[in-house]
């Protein structure tokens, strides 16, 4: 096995790794809504403190793909400036790990979006916790609602 191959597999399994970990934090940042939208603060702290440890992890797995990418930049491209390029333009298209490669990269910027989308939802249940906190009162309480009676009236035309 050459250096090329032997550096792009190293790669693709750091993207697996990055792959896994940004799961795991998408799946704690549910967690954290949930625990928003229930008002349980010992959880919500818990899942934050666990998040944490989780974002060390990706950006050691980022840093470490990061490197071996460069890596193959310099083997591809050895007169190229510092610029780093993207993966289209490192990987040979000849190269038969190229389109998992690609597939990896798509699916980490696919949960980035679903990461981001996730943390907006958090943040906003987040404020609308601490403003209810703030102003309890100028909420309607929706667990205070009544039943709800209709009543239904038959139309004259029925009775024929």
């Amino acid at each position: 096995m050459t250096l090329w191959n032997e550096t792009h597999l190293q790669l693709q399994d750091a993207m697996k790794k990055e792959i896994e970990t940004m799961r795991e934090i998408l799946g704690n940042m549910k967690e954290e809504e949930h625990f928003l939208i229930h008002k349980d603060k010992a959880a919500w702290n818990y899942t934050i403190e666990a998040r944490n440890q989780l974002f060390q992890r990706l950006t050691e797995t980022q840093r470490h793909a990061q490197r071996l990418a460069t890596s193959l930049q310099e083997m591809v491209l050895p007169h190229s400036t510092k610029e780093i390029r993207s993966l289209e333009e490192i990987l040979p298209r000849d190269d038969e790990n190229r389109p998992e490669t690609l597939s990896l990269r798509d699916q980490i910027l696919a949960l980035i979006d679903r990461m981001n989308l996730q943390s907006s939802r958090n943040e906003m249940l987040f404020e609308l916790a601490k403003y209810r906190e703030k102003y309890p009162s100028t909420l309607p309480e929706t667990e205070k609602k009544g039943k709800i009676s209709l009543a239904t009236m038959q139309d004259e035309g029925d009775n024929a």
